[in-house]
């Protein structure tokens, strides 16, 4: 029997989920300012460094913008879809995904979204 490793998540990404989730659940609005760090550390019971890792995270993400100096802090920003597809892209790139398979892969979903919206459509959508 082979043993496969586990790997157990550092606490940094731990807070940065628990962060997002709460971004991409609305519980934390677009402009809106994130608790101090201290708040933070003692919310999520960690050091100062872990919560900046945990904010690197985030901010990679562009799901926060961190501003430093008197006025700073952390602050929600809602991701744009260009973030996804430029991190999409590099995914396909990586794993060599050529232009024929997007195409493909294209050919297979357009049709059944096309007519999913069709059915769902509102007066608006039109």
């Amino acid at each position: 029997m082979t043993h496969t490793p586990v790997r157990v998540p550092k606490t940094a990404e731990l807070v940065a989920a628990r962060l997002r989730r709460m971004i991409v659940r609305g519980e934390l609005a677009e402009g809106e300012s994130l608790p101090s760090e201290t708040a933070l550390m003692e919310q999520f019971a960690v050091s100062r460094p872990t919560l900046r890792e945990a904010f690197r995270v985030l901010e990679s993400e562009s799901l926060i913008n961190v501003r430093r100096g008197a006025r700073g802090g952390a602050r929600v920003q809602i991701p744009e879809g260009t973030v996804a597809a430029r991190y999409a892209g590099v995914v396909l790139e990586y794993r060599g995904t050529t232009l024929k398979d997007v195409y493909d892969a294209r050919t297979v979903i357009e049709a059944p979204c096309a007519g999913l919206l069709a059915e769902r459509r509102t007066d608006e959508d039109l």
